[in-house]
């Protein structure tokens, strides 16, 4: 088999699948997947310090992209209750719930039309010679 071969057979074994990277601009800011997996550990483990560990950032950063959403919309998204004995605590606000529904909504809407028009454009792709390929670029 030369190498010609080898590389057409990898590339008609490839499955395509789409994929996207999904935010929302809120005046100079976006709200996206980072943030939005913050927020939701919040709302699950009522501690910023947990929810960052859960979606693999450092407080600080958690704590950075929260800050910079509150500046960019105007709106507080978190209760904040300052530790004690006890430890403190975040809760969302009501501001914070209803953005993240609307996203997750908004997001599951976006994945069902991007597949849809996945299937549209590339369900009858089949490979061609990777030379043909680079002569196009």
């Amino acid at each position: 088999m030369d190498g010609n071969t080898a590389k057409n057979e990898s590339l008609t074994n490839t499955q395509l699948s789409p994929g996207m990277r999904l935010w929302v601009k809120i005046n100079e800011g976006i709200f996206g997947p980072g943030i939005m997996r913050s927020l939701m550990g919040i709302n699950e483990t009522k501690s910023l310090t947990l929810a960052a560990e859960q979606a693999g950032m450092s407080y600080y950063k958690a704590y950075r992209l929260i800050k910079r959403l509150e500046e960019d919309s105007g709106c507080k998204m978190l209760e904040r209750r300052v530790g004690g004995v006890s430890g403190g605590s975040s809760e969302l606000t009501n501001t914070a719930i209803d953005l993240l529904k609307r996203y997750n909504s908004f997001a599951e809407d976006a994945s069902v039309v991007i597949s849809e028009l996945f299937e549209r454009h590339f369900a009858d792709f089949e490979p061609q010679d990777l030379m043909s390929v680079k002569a196009i670029n």
